[in-house]
């Protein structure tokens, strides 16, 4: 996808993607996941940042979800917001076209020969038109570059009507409010109600003309008099004689136009396009060297980096520079001094392996979150389950805002009310919400009353575990005793004679007919397959209902042979191997399971499997949603050879590693170098040292981890059973 040049007309434009050199940066490839259904973007964003600019190719459908899909060959235009790899649609903010013909809202033709994309920064040419756009930015500011062909009209479209999915504008405004500027907002419903977004636009050549439309229709507007409506869009038209690129920086807020000026007067300011570029580049190789891994195999280094950048994208900045955000009815807040407030928080997915991630690399990052979440408390009363801007979506399962908090305090990432906390956790479990009122009441939840019942309780069981280890932990052993009761609730829906987790209904008596092989609304996203082996937090327990270790042995085998459910209505259920789906979260810890029974080297030779399988280094190399993060943490965790079966627990299930050499900066200042011989063709652990001593377990706990230094594994081509069945198993509440 590199292009060196484009000539046009005596014109020419390097690119200055190529690399010289490849480290981490070189090694992002942002299209990985923007085809099939990964729903990611290629556009320009800074880490965790409040922008993503990138172009939209499409406004409709479920592969609309961050506004690109990589087999569109048309750019309808460029916004400043955008979601990565999620299963719904939404923002798609501020919509700029640029313009050089007559047809001002036709959708630009793109090839992707003519397209490049690394982390910072975008471009596309457009042949026909002749104009080269570019896209970089910074935390609260999106800067585009246009270079259009030497004679041709420079004019420019702000569209606020734009949107994915329908999503409802309620009321916009805007106005010129200078020579080069343009100011506006609107307030949309689309996945959260009430998304106010401001703005502010500065050009680097003044505006000659402007033409501002209502539901189409050109108005005339007094002079900075301001434009109001629903369907607004302002045709813009600048000297064409002037043959310079047009640069435009956009300033973006939740607060109010004055924030979205001095965002961007404080991050791009008086700055090159270029300069800025330079920023946002170097901040990207800075985040990006704190997992350093080397090997053989070039494309298992494309897909580590690329997987590394997409963790890196999500939650969001929702503060401005002066600390003011907006609160969930809208009103103003403001922050301490260093503290940041996260959105786009994709609880249910991240909970698994991006939250237990980033408390090894970035625990500034997991206090700012959690300090978000107290705040979404004080407003609502309830810690968040899907957040999204300064609202909530309510979508998905659990309470997981307390395993992210409950980790973290074990790992003693700390900083907040202690009490507070608990009392939080309790009262967000409290919530009638999704069938948490007969969970309370019954210890199950009647699937006749309602929908998904049996995911639901069993992810209502982790998470009460989590408040569980809490509660001790600070020296409440009644609720201990109360959460970890709940914990064991999984019990009460497990079938003796199915062996599977079924929806039982209010009467106590199961919901026939049962078919294990059939998606139903008694599970998320999943068949009974999927959600058998989720009680991460009592394996031990999970294992004894199965029949013991060798029937668990047995009925794991069984999951990655049977045959695959495939429904088309359900396409989060994708990347399958039998009724394992990688493609969708409730399978991710399923590979990890027979570290539990001896059998290790099956943990090693599946996890395996699907590191080289269900990712490759291509535009559809990611085999479903990316989730904000977590399909690339699964990739992250796994290639390294550490994987947080159970988040609280603390310990990290050991899997053979996917590169020679990966040196981990933890967040406390140390390294962890992790070692391995020969990984490409030795599948299997035959022994593991830490800083020289030899491992006895299957784990390695986080108090080891962030000590630094070094571990070696030993790997071979056959499995080592005589020492997989010696080792120690991993934490469960239940004993063998």
């Amino acid at each position: 996808m590199k292009f060196s040049w484009i000539i046009y007309g005596g014109m020419i434009v390097l690119s200055s993607c190529s690399a010289k050199v490849r480290n981490a940066y070189e090694y992002v490839d942002p299209f990985i996941g923007t085809d099939a259904h990964g729903h990611t973007f290629p556009g320009a964003t800074v880490p965790f940042g409040a922008v993503q600019l990138s172009p939209d190719t499409r406004t409709m459908g479920w592969d609309a979800s961050s506004g690109y899909h990589y087999s569109d060959s048309t750019i309808i235009g460029f916004s400043h917001t955008h979601l990565s790899g999620t299963g719904c649609s939404d923002l798609a903010d501020i919509l700029f076209r640029p313009v050089s013909g007559d047809n001002i809202w036709k959708p630009l033709a793109f090839s992707h020969k003519d397209e490049e994309a690394a982390p910072g920064y975008y471009c596309v040419f457009f042949k026909e038109e002749g104009l080269l756009s570019e896209l970089t930015a910074t935390t609260h500011c999106g800067i585009h570059r246009y270079t259009y062909k030497e004679g041709a009209p420079q004019k420019m479209v702000i569209d606020l009507k734009h949107s994915l999915d329908k999503e409802g504008i309620q009321r916009a405004e805007i106005s010129q409010t200078g020579a080069n500027e343009i100011r506006g907002m609107r307030c949309s419903d689309g996945w959260v109600k009430r998304q106010d977004i401001y703005f502010v636009v500065q050009f680097s050549k003044d505006i000659n003309r402007a033409v501002f439309y209502r539901d189409s229709i050109p108005v005339a507007l007094q002079n900075k008099e301001m434009l109001k409506g629903q369907d607004l869009k302002v045709l813009l038209g600048f000297d064409e004689k002037d043959t310079s690129p047009l640069v435009c920086k956009v300033g973006i807020s939740s607060v109010s136009c004055d924030n979205a000026l001095g965002n961007l007067k404080s991050e791009a300011g008086k700055l090159s396009f270029d300069a800025i570029r330079g920023g946002s580049e170097q901040v990207w190789k800075d985040k990006l060297a704190c997992i350093q891994v080397s090997g053989q195999s070039k494309e298992n280094i494309e897909k580590f980096y690329t997987a590394l950048y997409h963790t890196l994208i999500v939650p969001n900045e929702t503060n401005d520079v002066n600390g003011q955000y907006a609160k969930r009815d809208n009103t103003k807040g403001q922050l301490s001094a260093g503290q940041k407030a996260y959105s786009t928080l994709s609880l249910w997915d991240t909970f698994r392996t991006w939250n237990p991630l980033m408390t090894l690399i970035d625990t500034t990052v997991v206090s700012n979150m959690i300090q978000s979440m107290f705040r979404t408390y004080d407003e609502t009363g309830e810690l968040p389950v899907w957040p999204l801007c300064n609202g909530e979506t309510y979508c998905m399962i659990g309470y997981h805002s307390v395993s992210v908090i409950a980790d973290a305090y074990s790992k003693g990432i700390r900083g907040f009310d202690v009490e507070k906390a608990l009392k939080a956790m309790k009262e967000s479990a409290a919530k009638d919400r999704k069938g948490t009122s007969y969970f309370n009441k019954l210890g199950f939840i009647p699937s006749d009353k309602s929908d998904e019942s049996v995911s639901c309780l069993l992810e209502y069981c982790y998470d009460d575990w989590c408040i569980a280890q809490y509660a001790k932990a600070i020296g409440h052993n009644d609720d201990y005793t109360i959460y970890m009761e709940r914990s064991l609730n999984y019990k009460n829906i497990f079938d003796k004679n199915t062996r599977f987790f079924r929806p039982k209904l209010l009467s106590g008596e199961w919901k026939s007919p049962f078919d294990a092989y059939k998606i139903n609304s008694a599970y998320t996203e999943a068949t009974p397959w999927q959600y058998r082996f989720f009680v991460p937090h009592d394996v031990n327990g999970l294992i004894r209902l199965l029949g013991g270790p060798s029937f668990f042995e047995a009925t794991l085998d069984s999951i990655f042979i049977v045959p695959p459910t495939i429904d088309p209505e359900i396409p989060d259920i994708s990347g399958s191997i039998g009724q394992y789906v990688h493609g969708n979260e409730p399978s991710h810890g399923i590979a990890y399971l027979y570290s539990y029974i001896g059998q290790s080297w099956k943990t090693q030779k599946w996890t395996r499997q699907l590191l080289d399988e269900m990712y490759q280094a291509k535009p559809d190399g990611i085999c479903g949603n990316e989730d904000c993060g977590q399909m690339s943490a699964w990739f992250i965790m796994s290639s390294l050879g550490l994987y947080p079966e159970c988040p609280g627990s603390n310990e990290f299930v050991l899997t053979s590693p996917l590169f020679e050499k990966a040196v981990i900066q933890l967040a406390n200042g140390n390294n962890l170098t992790i070692t391995a011989n020969n990984p490409e063709k030795n599948v299997y652990i035959n022994e593991v040292y830490l800083n020289g001593k030899k491992l006895d377990t299957t784990f390695v706990s986080y108090e080891q981890i962030i000590q630094g230094g070094t571990l070696k594994f030993v790997l071979s081509a056959q499995p080592n059973k005589k020492r997989d069945a010696t080792l120690k198993a991993p934490y469960s509440y239940s004993f063998n």
